[in-house]
């Protein structure tokens, strides 16, 4: 697998408050309209996206000499990463940017997580180094895409989402709700997975899939606040938690074994076709002490 890429994302916090800066994100770029039909497509304008402010982070080539440590990152005694490599001032100066704020404007950081991607396809992925610091006195005149937000508001908008309205992005689910509140993820440690947007799961898993990709992925959706029934008939099921497409090779059964013991009891399968990277796990999710409903999808 090739060398992953990496970011640095910050949450510059107000400790009098409790609240943490995030910036609207730039719309990704509209590709080129090559086909009849796609005009409204074009035409179409999402929802406001906020997130903690991000940036690239440069890892250091071996034979290049450590940058000056002009910035200070407390509690950054992982084992999976030496924050000496990396240009950590170069991205916070852009990230800082963002806000209109300076490094002297802010105090000590400290490194909050570090989150590895898993593998979802054959190109890199994207490490993120978390850090948090604090921003006082807390200024109250920000650039018009910066604005405070609270770990209730966020939670709140994560869970209460609605058709144009405001969103949030990834790295304030990881960086707060998700490390603070109760949330319903997988409690699979031995699976790489991300959960986003809460109570949906997405785990690759290795299977017999076309080259180049190595893993196909289970989506695991959760349902919220608890029991909802559990219902069948001949047209729909209804359950606790919902797996999609089980199909990973024989070498990691036992790791979806864990996986489908740590759901709740009233499970439904949803296999999109017959493919063998999709169903051939399927053995796996039967238990005795599961009610497990099955439904396959077949595109007409």
């Amino acid at each position: 697998m090739a060398t992953p890429s990496y970011r640095l994302a910050a949450a510059v916090t107000a400790p009098s408050t409790g609240e943490f800066l995030v910036v609207r994100q730039l719309p990704p770029p509209s590709p080129p309209s090559t086909a009849p039909g796609e005009e409204e497509y074009q035409r179409y304008v999402d929802s406001d996206l906020y997130d903690l402010p991000s940036a690239p982070l440069r890892r250091l080539a071996a034979d290049e000499e450590p940058v000056p440590p002009g910035v200070a990152v407390g509690g950054a005694e992982d084992g999976r990463l030496d924050l000496s490599r990396f240009d950590i001032p170069a991205a916070l100066d852009q990230i800082l940017n963002q806000l209109g704020s300076t490094s002297a404007m802010c105090g000590e950081w400290r490194l909050l997580k570090y989150i590895e991607e898993p593998e979802f396809g054959p190109d890199a992925g994207v490490n993120t180094v978390l850090i948090v610091g604090s921003l006082e006195p807390k200024p109250e005149v920000l650039r018009d895409s910066c604005k405070w937000m609270s770990k209730e508001g966020a939670w709140e908008l994560l869970y209460g989402v609605r058709p144009g309205g405001t969103r949030i992005g990834p790295y304030v689910y990881i960086g707060f709700p998700k490390s603070e509140l109760s949330s319903n993820c997988i409690a699979a440690s031995a699976l790489a997975s991300q959960e986003y947007p809460p109570g949906l799961t997405l785990v690759p898993m290795k299977s017999r899939t076309l080259s180049p990709f190595r893993t196909t992925n289970l989506v695991v959706v959760q349902a919220d606040g608890g029991a909802c029934g559990s219902k069948r008939s001949i047209f729909f099921a209804c359950g606790d938690a919902l797996l999609i497409d089980p199909g990973c090779c024989s070498q990691v059964h036992t790791e979806l074994t864990d996986l489908v013991n740590s759901v709740p009891k009233k499970l439904v399968v949803l296999v999109t076709h017959h493919h063998n990277d999709h169903i051939d796990a399927c053995r796996s999710c039967q238990f005795p002490s599961k009610e497990v409903s099955g439904a396959c999808y077949t595109p007409s």
